[in-house]
């Protein structure tokens, strides 16, 4: 499979993503400590984080890592969207995955790092990795909005 067609199936995987977001009342518990509203913050917060680190590796220049545990950061990330409107979160999500398909498209970048700390990815397993994990937090939403799943713990790797 080609990056481009990852790239597609990340795409699609957005897409159920957002629609499920919409569907579903954002205050709606879904995991312990996360609503539908802060799930939108976490998927949102890191694909701006990595079309800002794939546009630096492309560009060779410093990458924006992120440095702290998961944890920490997924609270940053709550704080810097929480309080926009939904809509206003999905144009910056949508925006975000723009720029991850020209960096795609122009092909120049193999690798990516995203975090201090963290290994460097080939760009086929960080499309990989992102596409199940924006498609896991779209059937937690389905679930959970239609009274399939109970609330447990978000995954957190500290």
């Amino acid at each position: 499979m080609t990056n481009n067609q990852r790239f597609l199936l990340l795409t699609e995987s957005l897409k159920v993503f957002i629609s499920e977001v919409r569907k579903a009342r954002k205050d709606l518990q879904v995991y312990e400590d996360w609503n539908v509203k802060e799930i939108l913050c976490h998927v949102t917060f890191w694909h701006v984080n990595y079309a800002e680190n794939l546009l630096a590796e492309e560009n060779k220049t410093t990458l924006p890592l992120l440095k702290g545990k998961y944890s920490d950061i997924n609270i940053r990330a709550f704080k810097a969207y929480r309080k926009k409107p939904t809509e206003t979160v999905i144009k910056e999500l949508l925006d975000a995955n723009i720029e991850i398909e020209n960096v795609v498209k122009r092909g120049k970048v193999k690798k990516m790092t995203y975090k201090e700390g963290s290994r460097d990815y080939t760009l086929e397993e960080f499309l990989d990795m992102t596409e199940a994990h924006i498609r896991n937090h779209a059937d937690d939403l389905r679930k959970s909005r239609n009274g399939q799943q109970g609330i447990h713990k978000a995954f957190q790797a500290d």
